[in-house]
């Protein structure tokens, strides 16, 4: 496997906001292309990725190169689970309390403002563009998302979508957002660290992405667990605050801000909304930053 940081970087990155780590012992890419000559990971950095191949640099963002693994199979994992989410798009329903709530409490943990440049990842039918506009805000609002189905509700909504695979580099510009949404979406992914470089890549140096997760302490995840019930929902990943930490920092983000959504009652539709590790999902308001620690270590400490 290569981890390949910095593809498409321009010719004026900042090394400031790279780990120190990896300013010290890695020659940066400058141009629109990664770096040609792939260096030995360090022992600090191979820790991390878990991996003792290649990487190719830049402070903004990584790819992570799957080329290592089986082609054939890992197409066919990535058909099968592009079906599985087209299904699961024609079966959410038309009103959903419990992501509206999401909705409102990712606004009110951002505090978003009128005039920022929005980008919303893993839109779903834009349901949060609706939030916003409820709210009185008007931002310049972009939706990305995979699902034909999705991409069809948005457009007829009048709301502006990007189909788009967010596991591959996102159609955008370095620094084109202020602020990102990425609600429900990083515990589906196989690999989501190579998301959430691109998120900072193409977030502005002042902007703010807001993540949102199941919690692992949810009574609906505990009672799966006991009870030995499947996972309807397609999850691949879960996240406590402390390996949410370790996440965000490889990929040049500090968190910022905790939230959470909301506990349903069960076998009834009543919310009640609540910032406790309870809740259905934990919020994540995160900022790039140079002062990074990985696993509770200041990068820069590190051998």
């Amino acid at each position: 496997m290569t981890v390949t940081l910095g593809a498409g970087l321009p010719a004026r990155a900042d090394d400031r906001c790279a780990p120190p780590e990896w300013r010290r012992t890695r020659r940066w890419a400058r141009s629109s292309c990664c770096c040609e000559h792939g260096e030995k990971l360090s022992a600090s950095v191979q820790a991390c990725f878990g991996t003792q191949d290649t990487v190719r640099c830049g402070p903004y963002d990584c790819h992570i190169d799957s080329s290592g693994l089986d082609h054939a199979a890992l197409t066919a994992i990535t058909a099968r689970l592009k079906g599985f989410y087209e299904l699961r798009a024609a079966e959410e329903p038309e009103r959903d309390p419990e992501a509206l709530l999401r909705f409102r409490k990712a606004l009110d943990a951002v505090g978003l403002r009128s005039g920022a440049r929005v980008l919303d990842v893993g839109a779903k039918w834009g349901g949060l563009s609706a939030v916003i506009q409820a709210a009185g805000l008007e931002v310049d609002y972009t939706g990305v998302d995979l699902s034909e189905a999705n991409i069809e509700a948005g457009a007829a909504a009048g709301v502006r979508f990007v189909h788009a695979d967010v596991t591959e580099r996102l159609p955008f510009d370095d620094h084109s957002f202020d602020c990102v949404f990425c609600l429900e979406l990083l515990e589906h992914l196989i690999i989501p660290l190579s998301l959430l470089c691109e998120l900072r890549r193409v977030l502005t140096e002042n902007g703010r992405v807001v993540l949102s997760v199941p919690s692992p302490y949810s009574w609906v995840e505990a009672t799966r667990e006991l009870l030995g019930r499947p996972d309807p929902e397609g999850h691949l990943n879960a996240f406590t605050t402390p390996v949410m930490k370790n996440l965000t920092a490889l990929a040049g983000f500090e968190i910022e801000r905790r939230a959470g959504t909301s506990i349903r009652i069960p076998k009834t539709l009543k919310l009640i909304p609540t910032n406790s590790i309870l809740a259905r999902s934990r919020i994540y308001v995160i900022r790039p930053s140079s002062d990074l620690a990985f696993a509770g270590r200041s990068v820069a400490s590190l051998p």
